[in-house]
């Protein structure tokens, strides 16, 4: 199963649940199909893309059409963003934009909400990293996961 998550024009996250992925390597596109709502989203294999553990994160031209793919097994994320990269030039996606464009809205939600699906699939993906130190660099992720109060991911204040 991938779930889909996406930005409305204020740049407010908004879960829409379970998706279809097609790859379409003639006209290099990754298409995203959901059934409810209804919505198709096509990604240009030329937009930029950020694999973390299970999570495509997907920046489009403008802040607006980013979105993340959420996979179940991480195999078939890489499995995913390996075709994408293979097939179109790769632009590497610094920790400061994934923080900027993702992570900051993340925390936003998680911060002004109740439980919801999105903090359920955000305290799943950091409890990835707890074997993992490469995200303590980033301190909205941290923030993150303090606030998701994950108590078995140490929380190092810098």
């Amino acid at each position: 199963m991938i779930e889909l998550i996406v930005f409305n024009e204020n740049h407010e996250l908004h879960y829409i649940g379970s998706c279809k992925v097609i790859m379409n390597r003639i006209k290099q596109l990754l298409i995203v199909t959901s059934e409810n709502p209804l919505k198709e989203i096509s990604a240009s294999f030329k937009w930029r893309f950020h694999r973390e553990k299970n999570i495509l994160f997907v920046f489009g031209e403008d802040s607006c059409e980013d979105f993340a793919l959420i996979f179940h097994k991480q195999i078939r994320c890489r499995n995913v963003y390996n075709l994408i990269v293979k097939n179109a030039v790769r632009d590497i996606v610094e920790l400061e934009e994934l923080e900027k464009r993702f992570l900051n809205p993340f925390l936003n939600k998680a911060e002004g909400s109740e439980s919801s699906k999105l903090e359920e699939i955000m305290g799943k993906w950091i409890k990835r990293y707890e074997k993992d130190n490469r995200m303590e660099r980033s301190g909205t992720f941290m923030k993150l996961a303090s606030t998701l109060n994950r108590d078995k991911l140490e929380v190092v204040e810098r």
